[in-house]
């Protein structure tokens, strides 16, 4: 944080706002946060002004870390705010709110003042860097008030000298954590541009567990403009200034985009505009300036910034006389699509790329802690705390683990009720309301409690709220307090609502009651675009334990809730919304009422509120198969409920990669799925067996473009699949474009030109079919198209190829699968007959396949038996392979054009003849070596493979130049040690467990890449034969059928 950029920002909270924190976390790109399964990127939260900020209404389940700003360092290296961080709340301790949600907390570690000669004075003495290094470690590593981490806020300006002690200070920190147990993170906050004055990146890189990039503050001076200013490649910006870091060696996957959530004014007169030149006044919360142009009476007029590219909005308001305000700040819109710069990069380097989290300055710019109760606005402003909610939906949306589709609203992980930490205050006890009936206010509470035996996994308290009805009928709203804004004529501040949704939503809450309760239900509450409160289907509570209960706005029966409460409307057993997935329905809470139970206390839980997708009538459309090389015959079949007629507007659209925007649209709705529950939209080509038209050519076929169906009247993306997307995600789900790649990553590599050997383009398909697991590298596989029929189960098992004709199960990615008499220098006196040589005639890496993603899918694994000629050392060089439980790939490890192709995937036994060959498969060159790796080539991952095993020629006692035989199986329900085998010369290369993340189910699959242009040589190839693919534990000696 940029001391000079910040002293106005902070003259309305009278709060010293000092840097930014990064965060830390030990865990494998893309993939699932250490501890956090279901997020996918870090989202790290300022704890700014710690011993002061109202932080009771943060929704915790969204956040990964928390930084305490700040610990701070002399020219001694004796550190201050130790005894403040160890004196902290217990819910920032172990055990409290924070690890209970899984969030980390880490100290941020500041020069004093940001003082650059004590940074210098103690940077540049070996004595005193290692006097910090043990004070911090010391802080961080005490059993009973340690912490997660640290991240270092080094600022403003230094030297070289300086730096190289920095970096020698990094190294001796970052080491001294790792060794301690568990281990610690380390992380750093850096300025907005890159300077290798101040910086090495590869010190940066290798010794941080990731970077902090401070993504503001753009705006200071008289300039009125955006804080965090999205930008370009070529400007001053977000895009522009983070590219410049990954430029100079810093990977995009170690970077974590630092956002500003306050806002900037400046005083201007009546002709003010973004942009122009102003008095700067300060910052402000979030919270004020879309109350101000949301739900203020009446809201100000807000404006998209000019440059467009901005991505920022603005309004203005007359102060007195002549003077005006002008505002800069992001709402739901913009902050969305700078959140988005973290799913794919829009810089010129690594572009489409992730990054690997956000993080943002602060908690405080997310309340305001005066407010008007709309029970009691006669009170007028109350120290009552409202807290923004829409970052929060965002980062539990956007930054959960790809596939998962259930989100938290509530959490209620606390332990205690401390002032400004304590559990979420705007929950209100059974007796705070007009419409309450014969509740005793004495019996009324509500507090933290530890989650009652069998709660729901990860759960480790519960809100108990107790009540007593006092007669018949009783009845209490246990709500989440909407609060008023403070400016008159007072109105509701709604973003305060807990979580705001379309339609299309369905809410669940778990919760648990000690007791039978006789003739008592409870129900939950939703208020509608028409400020209605509308309540869903009733649950009895007449036994005790726990149960979850559920709210499905798209599909179950609706009731008018009745209510005098000041903020809401009495509903009219409608869920009125404006349509096209307007998020304008919120949580309002709970109805419990009973005609049975009265005179005794009743307790209930409640645990977590979750929410996720529904769709109207439970009908769900998916893209089943496609196929898009070529143009007369490409198709797109959709799965569906048989019989059911798609919804009137329902699109099959293609999006382009390049712009990121709609081409071209096929209307499908108002269609029915015919019996087989197959809708095939096709070219000319399948003009007998299509159900719709495609015009040929309407698939593109770049890297990367997408198919998506989307209905417009609900807003209701049903399926997007992204391809051939190695490369990144290029222009897809930049600022105004469809959003299309949520369903991933991984995401499709691929579906080449090749054909069956009876010449049909291959396709990628589901199976089985219609099934989701809404991530589309996990969905999806290559196989023999069948479109308008049921997808893979292509082989009955078990099955012999002695490619004496080619089958028909199988296929190439380019050209032909076909069989071949090999010539005397690969088969000498042909005693193979024919064989399948996997080889692109016209040059160019290739894989055959034979099966698809139904083998193994019973779980039970399966196995491969064959021969296979090992080319000798005086051959062409070149790289051969065979592989199971393969889906995706087309050119085996290409080092041109990866973006287009790559992903390739399951396991593959690679050997070598000859040193340079070159295969990108992140392995060293291994001639005269079998290696044995798991494939994960999807650009989201380190290295293209995971090694596992390998032998030499002497090893498997083979000679090169001559015919082996192999054996690759999988048994997921083997023991560890025989899970995965690979063998040559019934010699194992591997045999062992299955690794993380590693496949069960796929294709049997054949690879070739030779190392020179132009088309390979007469013996050239991946030559096989008599091929068996069997059950586990099946040996079948002779089955040919082919």
């Amino acid at each position: 944080m940029e001391k000079g950029r910040l002293e106005g920002a902070m003259k309305n909270k009278v709060l010293s706002l000092c840097g930014f924190l990064a965060l830390i976390v030990s865990a494998s790109s893309f993939g699932a946060i250490e501890g956090r399964p279901d997020r996918d990127k870090i989202v790290f939260a300022y704890l700014q002004s710690p011993t002061s900020n109202d932080i009771r209404g943060v929704r915790w389940h969204a956040l990964t870390h928390i930084g305490w700003s700040f610990i701070t360092f002399d020219a001694d290296a004796n550190l201050g705010g130790v005894t403040s961080f160890n004196n902290r709340s217990a819910e920032l301790k172990p055990g409290g709110v924070a690890s209970n949600n899984g969030v980390k907390v880490v100290i941020v570690l500041a020069n004093q003042n940001f003082d650059e000669s004590i940074l210098s004075t103690v940077m540049t003495s070996a004595t005193l860097r290692q006097k910090l290094i043990d004070n911090v470690v010391a802080v961080v590593s005490n059993p009973t008030t340690g912490c997660d981490g640290v991240n270092l806020d080094f600022e403003f300006s230094w030297g070289t000298s300086t730096r190289d002690g920095i970096a020698a200070f990094i190294q001796g920190l970052y080491t001294a954590l790792k060794a301690l147990t568990p281990p610690r993170e380390l992380s750093i906050y850096t300025i907005p541009s890159w300077s290798s004055t101040q910086y090495i990146a590869s010190n940066l890189t290798n010794y941080t567990d990731y970077v902090i990039y401070s993504g503001y503050d753009f705006a200071s001076g008289t300039t009125m403009q955006s804080v965090g200013e999205y930008g370009t490649t070529s400007t001053y910006s977000i895009v522009g200034n983070l590219d410049d870091y990954i430029a100079a060696g810093i990977p995009p996957d170690h970077l974590v985009l630092g956002l500003p959530f306050y806002t900037k004014s400046w005083d201007t007169d009546a002709s003010g505009t973004y942009g122009g030149t102003g008095t700067e006044v300060g910052a402000d919360s979030l919270l004020q300036a879309n109350y101000d142009t949301l739900y203020r009476n009446p809201p100000y007029t807000k404006y998209y910034s000019t440059p467009t590219n901005h991505h920022t909005k603005w309004y203005k308001r007359l102060i007195s006389g002549t003077t005006y305000r002008l505002t800069t700040f992001d709402d739901w819109e913009t902050l969305e699509y700078k959140f988005r710069l973290v799913k794919a990069w829009k810089g010129a380097n690594s572009r489409g790329k992730q990054l690997k989290g956000v993080a943002f300055w602060s908690l405080l710019w997310l309340i305001e802690t005066q407010s008007v109760d709309p029970n009691n606005t006669g009170a007028g402003p109350q120290s009552l705390t409202r807290t923004l909610g829409f970052p929060y939906t965002l980062m539990e949306e956007l930054f959960a683990t790809p596939g998962v589709r259930t989100y938290f609203a509530e959490s209620f992980e606390h332990i205690s009720s401390d002032t400004n930490t304590g559990f979420n205050a705007r929950w209100r006890e059974p007796e705070d309301g007009p419409d309450d009936q014969n509740v005793d206010a004495t019996a009324s509470t509500r507090a933290p409690a530890a989650a009652p035996s069998g709660a729901p996994s990860g759960s480790n308290r519960v809100l108990a709220v107790s009540f007593r009805f006092t007669a018949l009928p009783g009845r209490f709203f246990f709500k989440h307090q909407p609060l008023m804004g403070t400016n008159t004529p007072y109105s509701v501040d709604w973003g305060n609502a807990l979580v705001h949704v379309s339609k299309n939503t369905k809410f669940l809450a778990d919760i648990h009651v000690p007791s039978a309760y006789a003739g008592t239900t409870i129900r939950m509450v939703v208020r509608d675009a028409n400020n209605q409160l509308e309540k869903g289907p009733a649950f009895n509570l007449t036994s005790p334990g726990w149960r979850q209960i559920s709210f499905d706005l798209a599909n179950d029966p609706v009731t008018a809730y009745t209510t005098s409460e000041g903020a809401y409307s009495s509903g009219n057993g409608v869920i009125d919304t404006a349509g096209g997935g307007a998020r304008d329905i919120t949580f309002a809470g709970f109805e419990i009422s009973s005609t049975g139970f009265s005179g005794a206390t009743g307790t209930i839980n409640f645990d977590r509120i979750l929410y996720q997708p529904s769709m109207p009538n439970n009908h769900q459309f998916v893209i089943n198969e496609f196929r898009y090389a070529t143009a007369s015959k490409q198709f797109v079949e959709i799965a569906g409920p048989a019989g059911v007629t798609m919804p009137a507007g329902l699109e099959l659209r293609t999006v382009s990669g390049f712009s990121g925007q709609v081409v071209d649209t096929v209307v499908v709705g108002g269609n029915t799925i015919p019996a087989s529950g197959l809708y095939l939209v096709g070219a000319s080509d399948l003009a007998a067996v299509r159900n719709q038209a495609l015009p040929d050519g309407m698939l593109r076929n770049g890297a990367p473009n997408a198919i998506q169906l989307y209905d417009p009247n609900t807003g209701i993306t049903y399926d997007s699949v992204v391809y051939q997307a190695a490369g990144g995600l290029n222009g897809l789900d930049g600022p105004g474009c469809p959003i299309v790649a949520d369903f991933g990553p991984p995401w499709l590599g691929e579906v080449a030109s090749g054909t069956s050997s009876l010449g049909d383009p291959y396709s990628a398909g589901r199976y089985p079919d219609g099934a989701t697991t809404w991530v589309n590298g996990n969905d999806f596989s290559f196989m023999v198209a069948t479109p308008g029929l049921p997808n893979g189960a292509g082989l009955t098992l078990p099955v012999s190829f002695n490619f004496e004709s080619a089958p028909p199960q199988g296929f190439q990615t380019f050209q032909t699968f076909a069989v071949v008499t090999p010539p005397a220098s690969v088969d000498p006196g042909n005693p193979h007959g024919k064989v399948y040589r996997c080889v692109d005639t016209s040059g160019g890496g290739v894989i055959g396949v034979i099966g698809d993603s139904s083998l193994g899918a019973n779980g039970n694994g399966y196995q491969v038996t064959g021969e296979i000629y090992i080319p000798g050392s005086g051959e062409p060089a070149q790289a051969i392979g065979i592989g199971i439980c393969g889906t995706q790939g087309s050119r085996f490890f290409p080092t041109a054009s990866p973006g287009v192709s790559s992903y390739e995937n399951g396991y593959w036994l690679i050997f070598e003849n000859a040193s340079g060959v070159g295969l990108n498969d992140g392995r060293p060159d291994h001639p005269g070596t079998f290696e044995f790796v798991q494939a994960v080539n999807d650009g989201n991952h380190a290295s293209p493979t995971v090694f596992l095993g390998s032998k030499t020629l002497a090893q498997v006692g083979v000679t090169g130049g001559t015919w082996t035989t192999f054996r690759l199986a999988i048994d997921p329900n083997g023991s560890s040690g025989n899970q995965l085998i690979a063998q040559i010369n019934n010699v194992d290369v591997y045999r062992g467990p299955i690794p993380a993340e590693g496949r069960t189910k796929g294709a049997f699959q054949i690879g070739f890449r030779e190392n020179h242009t132009g088309a390979p040589a007469a013996n050239e190839g991946t030559w096989i034969d008599n091929v068996t693919i069997s059950p586990m534990n099946t040996a079948v000696s002779s089955w040919e059928l082919y």
